[in-house]
């Protein structure tokens, strides 16, 4: 994970959608984009839809699942990125589910690319400023890294 430690401490500049209260950031995908995501704490894996998988080149043909939300289940198929970029954070390696988001696009009147879940806020501490639109990643410590630095911290 690469970061700009400039960037780290102004932010990423969010905009909230005025239908329903998603904070809505720009990502790029394998060097492609902007696309438009959602940041969903109550999502368990990123998403990305068909769209949005064919202009940044992830292939589509992997495991497929099923994908289970407010609407029922929707069929998806894993795949997975080289990279994923958000500001001047860059993730790399993460799998996504690729995967029709047209319902929630009809229900936000947004055009979304995507959704960043759990298994890409879970590498990062972040925080989120609603009063300057601003949202923080900052890279998480490993649980090996920070169980060593306490053990670290009692033996002094």
């Amino acid at each position: 994970m690469k970061r700009n430690h400039r960037f780290e401490h102004e932010g990423i500049k969010f905009r909230i959608n005025r239908t329903a209260p998603l904070i809505i950031v720009k990502a790029s995908l394998n060097g492609k984009g902007p696309f438009d995501f959602v940041v969903d704490t109550g999502a368990s894996m990123t998403v990305i839809s068909p769209a949005v998988a064919k202009r940044a080149g992830v292939n589509a043909k992997g495991v497929k699942a099923k994908a289970t939300g407010a609407h029922g289940h929707i069929d998806a198929t894993i795949g997975r990125l080289k990279s994923m970029k958000i500001g001047d954070t860059e993730a790399s390696g993460l799998s996504v589910a690729i995967m029709s988001l047209a319902i929630v696009n009809r229900a936000t009147n947004l055009k979304l690319g995507g959704v960043i879940g759990y298994n890409l806020l879970k590498r990062y501490v972040v925080t989120i400023d609603y009063s300057k639109r601003r949202i923080f990643f900052k890279a998480a410590q490993s649980p090996k890294a920070r169980r060593s630095k306490r053990s670290s911290e009692r033996k002094r």
